[in-house]
């Protein structure tokens, strides 16, 4: 059985290293939740705008499919609900009126997921905005994307 140190607020824990928190209050934490100062809050929803490119060679983005969606370390059930815009990456014009995305090609979309996630802008953090697509019938990782702010 390994060492337990205890840190100061001030330290810091890299990849590998295990971390235990002892909270003042009362609260059910678990993998996958996040704890952050109370000014700098991330973004909390079911309803998400991204960024996707699609990597599934054997099929495309098929709009109300469901996938399962990791995001940092947490699992959730996602299907997009529209695409919004394809994106010509010859152009770097948006075509709308596009309802599937196939291999390679990048597009807005909206998401819907099971349970909220808390996420940050890509722009922002590049690991809590990010997530991918994984088909739960073949376990293929089908898309990768950037999470956004919602469209005002």
């Amino acid at each position: 059985m390994g060492r337990r140190r205890h840190l100061d607020v001030d330290a810091t824990a890299g990849p590998g290293h295990a971390v235990t928190l002892l909270l003042a209050d009362d609260l059910s934490v678990s993998r996958g939740d996040m704890i952050c100062r109370p000014n700098n809050r991330p973004r909390q929803s079911q309803s998400l705008e991204a960024m996707l490119c699609w990597m599934d060679d054997a099929a495309p983005l098929q709009p109300n499919r469901i996938y399962s969606l990791k995001h940092t370390s947490k699992l959730a059930r996602a299907k997009v609900t529209k695409v919004l815009y394809r994106l010509n990456i010859s152009t770097l014009h948006r075509e709308p009126g596009i309802e599937s995305l196939s291999l390679n090609e990048i597009g807005r979309v909206e998401l819907h997921t099971t349970t909220p996630l808390f996420y940050d802008d890509y722009h922002v953090n590049r690991i809590t905005g990010s997530f991918i697509l994984v088909d739960e019938h073949s376990g293929q990782t089908c898309a990768a994307g950037m999470l956004l702010s919602p469209r005002t």
